[in-house]
């Protein structure tokens, strides 16, 4: 018998915390943030089938590094007794959260001097991370209770493609209102996703949702804290019944940004938020449930993509099929991928690590700073097609 449990645990830094997501804040503003506009959470989901075990991490921040993610991943096996391949961990990718960082990553980036005792914020960050994360699958795990699955999939609109092509070459529109010169195009892979976790004979619910689209409504300036439309739509939907969890995992957008988008009215966050919830919610409706008895299985595997190792895994549970990739996938690998499959896929881009972009074969001859990030790091045109195909495999 299929069982699940979650728990939503607080994770918002205070004002000493940088923001990830846009150099320009790095380089021009001050250190630290001004506050927050809406929390960051850690959302978790522990799946028990038998003794059996998988848990599914959802966190409100930009990127977890390869290593950070590591160390995380870890501590969540060992507080379970499971493999660490047990272990999902998403990041949201809001351009408004904190960067987590270990010692030897904060001296090897230059955040601290090498050999310092005294501990950066993104040091006591990734410690606060890491306890809580713990704490709250701890909390999950204890709070089980038997579920039927339905998953179902749709295209939404709630974005566009960044990537244009003009008389002049490649041209990037960050926010369709200032840039009006330029037409941007509907997203590559506008699906969402919806998979439902619903409690046999009582009102407990678990949404797990995807959108292919940056979390980036608010813009370089920003300073406050913020888990994007992500946080505030899972925020919604929970708003909507007091005992059902919402996690977000974002999909194939690495070209892809919402229709208000790297500008700085926070409200604009709430109505890109309000336009997905309700999107979701309205997907939510067409959904069927059944009950699941197949094992809990879990397959990784070890793929090079130009020079770099990456690890990717697959969680296959009756409807329900989760990629997860480390990477930043262009819109058209992620409809390449669905397209393989003759049922919903749920896709988790950004997840246990980040090894940057993986843009597409034709990106590559547009060029762009996506494709000159992907080619130091030794990808070339039609490596990623070639990932997707071996990931499909899967």
């Amino acid at each position: 018998m299929l069982k699940a449990g979650s728990c939503t645990i607080d994770i918002t830094p205070d004002t000493s915390c940088n923001l990830m997501g846009y150099e320009f804040r790095t380089t021009d503003l001050p250190s630290g943030n001004s506050g927050v506009l809406d929390q960051l959470h850690a959302r978790v989901v522990v799946l028990h089938q038998g003794q059996d075990k998988v848990v599914i991490v959802s966190l409100d921040i930009c990127i977890v590094p390869n290593e950070v993610a590591d160390l995380l991943r870890q501590a969540v096996a060992i507080r379970l007794s499971i493999s660490t391949d047990r272990v999902l961990l998403a990041a949201t990718h809001t351009h408004s959260g904190p960067l987590p960082l270990t010692r030897e990553l904060a001296s090897a980036w230059g955040v601290i001097p090498v050999g310092s005792k005294t501990p950066s914020p993104e040091i006591i960050f990734m410690d606060t991370l890491k306890a809580r994360l713990v704490e709250a699958v701890t909390r999950a795990d204890s709070l089980v209770f038997p579920v039927e699955i339905g998953c179902i999939e749709a295209p939404i609109g709630l974005g566009y493609t960044r990537r244009i092509l003009t008389e002049k070459g490649l041209e990037h529109c960050w926010n369709p209102q200032e840039q009006s010169h330029l037409k941007p195009l509907p997203l590559k892979d506008s699906t969402c996703s919806l998979v439902i976790l619903k409690q046999k004979n009582g009102p407990r619910e678990i949404w797990l949702w995807s959108m292919a689209c940056h979390p980036v409504v608010l813009g370089k300036t920003n300073r406050l804290i913020s888990a994007d439309y992500p946080g505030q739509a899972s925020q919604l939907l929970c708003a909507q019944n007091p005992y059902r969890s919402a996690l977000f995992f974002l999909g194939a957008a690495a070209d892809a940004h919402p229709w208000l988008a790297t500008q700085e009215n926070p409200k604009a966050v709430g109505k890109v938020a309000l336009a997905a919830a309700s999107m979701v919610d309205l997907l939510s409706e067409a959904v069927r449930f059944e009950e699941c008895n197949e094992e809990l299985k879990v397959i990784s595997k070890k793929l090079k993509a130009g020079a770099t190792t990456v690890t990717i895994s697959t969680l296959k549970l009756g409807a329900l099929h989760l990629f997860t990739l480390p990477c930043e996938l262009f819109g058209e690998l992620g409809k390449a991928l669905r397209d393989k499959f003759n049922h919903p896929i749920l896709l988790s881009t950004v997840s246990n690590g980040w090894c940057g972009y993986w843009p597409s074969h034709a990106a590559f001859s547009e060029g762009g700073y996506e494709v000159d990030l992907a080619l130091k790091e030794g990808l070339q045109a039609g490596d990623c097609e070639k990932l997707i195909d071996e990931i499909a495999q899967l």
